[in-house]
């Protein structure tokens, strides 16, 4: 086919398709992206042709790898790199050059390549990318070291790479023409330079623009967010071959770990954006590869893959990586985990093309050899990453508990529940009287500011299921959610909202915030924390049999009811307002005993019965009512 938008079209549905698959046969998407692309490319059906783009080919792929670039620095939070920030820069500086070194000796030996091209594939393989590494990285929980550790080098290793590339790139096709080390040298830091210049440029005006929200609306700062991104990506690469990936990668960094009100709509945004353009990439680059060319390879590219995994990335990672912050099974993962990514994989296509038009006849081999490097590591290593992680006793445990923010009355009665259902839990307050009373009923208290990043620290977010704010002052739940949601993004935060005397809709602002709100909706607030210190508050439990549209208590007529907790298919959670109910439900309600009407009689006229027989996942909470 020669129909370019056809093309690229035809590259994103399919690998959104791959990415489908690999979600339900849980394996990595990669894998699949890889497969796809050469199924569908010349060496397969022939529907996916990136010839068709011809000259365009690197400019969309180029845009799309800058916001696949910003987004992964964007996510990536400095203020967890300071302890391990001198390892990290080991590894990025000496153990890349490492591993150009062996990339080098290698492909030289057993493939026959000059050293001019051989130096080339040294620098297209020294990167790993978080194109890779983060999904992977999201299906395998391993320690916080060593996570952040791969996720820092994936980021940085780009910028390096991407700026190595370009000086060997200029080296191999300088046919004739000696390179001086000066020419080299100022080279490198006209790209770095200009990168750094422009990204942080750029980072400032984004921040100045988002936190201004006249300037800027909400609803319109993700695409204003992306409009930037690619005209940054592109102006950079105006002003220095290939220094974008630098650009924006700074970029990223700044405004990610800015205290921007808009950084959790922006970051949702990215990603997802990213996996349809990861998708397009791998599948659009991988059909542009030549299966003869693979296997003309021969045992030799084999044996180099081989080394790379098995040689250099070890002896690189366990040279730079000493020191004692990590143990020996993180810096052995880290070890295993080099799959290459999306940047090795476009780069490789600029150098092929550039080998090409001076007539070097390793053009085809270096992009075939670099492909079977990415999609060697990416499936085997990929692949392996799992049960080795379990192997070298590198898992981080799996969520569970609760830290709640209130120790009042209202707070203890939702942590003995919680706790009677098998969930650790931690209060946090700063009141003493709230704290002691939290002790003699035998709950942990963590007595601290509840802002205070150390205190925060204490709670051990990396083992934590779920951050709840319940205290009575409804303002303070939504700054500790937020507080959190900077400091660990992805933990699910709920918080209990007030419904009298909103001026704005509580629901939208915990939203915006990142946050749900318990108990289904807002309540009442400070009168349950009123009745729960007077001891007016029980416990009741049903079991959803008529489910309709009414079923949730919501609003005046159910104002003594508060779902607290709902068991479906054997597993317990807390309810906040995304919750639906469905027949079967088992659910927990806090119920006002001073309410002038009986507030279980709203449940049996809507659904619910009352379980005369506790089944024995709820039986321990009858203790809490």
């Amino acid at each position: 086919m020669a129909d370019p938008l056809l093309t690229v079209t035809l590259a994103i549905l399919f690998g959104m398709v791959a990415q489908l698959f690999a979600e339900r046969l849980r394996v990595p998407a990669i894998v699949l992206m890889l497969g796809v692309g050469v199924g569908l490319g010349s060496e397969g059906l022939r529907w996916i042709d990136p010839d068709a783009l011809g000259g365009s080919l690197f400019g969309v792929v180029g845009l799309a790898v800058s916001v696949v670039l910003f987004e992964g620095a964007m996510a990536l939070d400095v203020r967890r790199l300071r302890e391990r920030g001198p390892m990290v820069s080991r590894l990025v500086l000496w153990g890349g050059l490492l591993s150009v070194i062996g990339g080098t000796l290698v492909s030289w030996w057993l493939l026959g390549f000059s050293w001019q091209v051989s130096l080339l594939f040294g620098t297209l393989v020294m990167v790993t990318g978080p194109t890779v590494i983060r999904p992977l990285l999201r299906r395998i929980p391993i320690r916080r070291g060593a996570h952040d550790v791969l996720e820092a080098e994936g980021i940085f290793i780009d910028a390096l790479g991407t700026v190595c590339v370009v000086v060997a790139l200029r080296i191999a096709t300088s046919t004739g023409e000696r390179i001086r080390l000066g020419d080299t040298l100022e080279m490198l830091l006209i790209q770095a330079g200009t990168g750094l210049l422009v990204g942080a440029t750029v980072a400032v005006m984004l921040i100045w623009a988002l936190r201004r929200g006249d300037l800027v609306p909400p609803k319109l700062a993700s695409p204003f967010l992306l409009a930037v991104v690619l005209a940054s990506w592109t102006v950079s690469n105006a002003l220095a071959p290939e220094s974008g990936v630098v650009a924006v990668i700074i970029a990223g960094l700044i405004v990610g770990n800015a205290r921007l009100p808009t950084r959790k709509a922006l970051l949702d945004f990215k990603e997802q954006l990213t996996p349809m353009l990861l998708g397009m990439l791998f599948v659009l680059l991988s059909a542009d590869v030549e299966l003869t060319d693979v296997l003309q390879l021969g045992w030799g590219g084999v044996l180099v893959v081989l080394v790379l995994m098995l040689v250099v990335r070890p002896l690189a990672v366990f040279l730079t990586t000493r020191g004692g912050l990590l143990t020996l099974g993180e810096r052995a993962f880290i070890a295993w985990m080099g799959p290459r990514g999306i940047v090795a994989a476009a780069m490789a296509t600029l150098a092929a093309l550039e080998l090409e038009a001076i007539g070097a006849w390793e053009a085809d081999a270096l992009r075939a050899m670099v492909f079977l490097v990415i999609a060697s590591t990416v499936v085997v290593q990929g692949l392996l990453a799992g049960p080795i992680s379990r192997l070298l006793g590198v898992r981080r445990a799996q969520p569970r508990g609760y830290v709640i923010l209130g120790a009042n009355a209202l707070g203890r009665l939702v942590a003995r529940a919680l706790r009677a259902a098998g969930e650790p839990v931690v209060l946090v307050d700063e009141d003493d009287a709230a704290v002691r009373a939290a002790e003699a009923s035998g709950l942990q208290v963590i007595y601290g500011e509840s802002l205070s990043e150390r205190t925060l620290a204490r709670t051990q977010p990396e083992v934590r299921a779920a951050y709840v704010g319940l205290t009575a002052d409804a303002q303070k739940n939504l700054l500790w959610a937020e507080r959190v949601g900077r400091a660990v993004p992805q933990m699910r935060r709920v918080v209990a909202a007030e419904r009298a005397g909103e001026t704005s809709d509580p629901l939208k602002t915990a939203r915006e915030g990142g946050a749900t709100v318990l108990f289904g909706g807002p309540r009442r607030l400070s009168k349950w924390v009123e009745r729960a210190e007077r001891g007016e508050i029980g416990l009741h439990f049903c079991r959803l049999e008529r489910p309709g549209h009414d079923s949730l208590p919501l609003g005046d007529e159910a104002e003594g009811l508060a779902p607290l907790m709902v068991w479906r298919e054997g597993r317990m959670s807390l309810i906040d307002d995304h919750w639906r109910p469905q027949r079967g439900d088992m659910a927990a309600f806090l119920y006002d005993r001073a309410c002038e009407e009986d507030p279980t009689g709203w449940l049996l006229a809507h659904g619910w019965s009352r379980l005369s027989a506790l089944p024995p996942a709820l039986a321990a909470h009858s203790a809490v009512s």
